[in-house]
């Protein structure tokens, strides 16, 4: 599913490349690359979400004691594992976008963004 979304976002197959033990590729890997295991790293939480004086924004991103200042990120995330939080931070970048329009009187855009 994540490859099917990098495709669609690159629009060009040339766009996307793989990391494979310790250098980039352009075709994508037959076998998985075990060889990074543990390795990971992904800061947040500096930020957090959640309810007004137990974390610094709400679930918008949006800062409490702030009018009209907004954050982004995995900084806003109350936990975070190991596992990629790119997908997490994009899907959590467009509701706060959707959140600033609607806070300003204006109508999101609808899904497809891509086509």
């Amino acid at each position: 599913m994540a490859i099917g979304l990098a495709k669609q976002l690159a629009r060009d197959r040339n766009n996307i490349q793989y990391w494979v033990k310790n250098d980039w590729q352009a075709e994508q890997p037959t076998e998985p690359d075990h060889s990074d295991i543990g390795t990971t790293y992904h800061e947040g939480g500096t930020l957090f979400m959640g309810k007004v004086k137990e974390s610094i924004t709400d679930t918008n991103g949006k800062f409490h004691h702030l009018s009209n200042v907004y954050v982004v990120g995995p900084a806003v995330f109350p936990t975070l594992g190991s596992a990629n939080p790119s997908l997490t931070g994009l899907t959590l970048a467009r509701r706060t976008g959707d959140a600033i329009l609607v806070a300003r009187g204006l109508e999101p855009p609808t899904l497809p963004l891509v086509a």
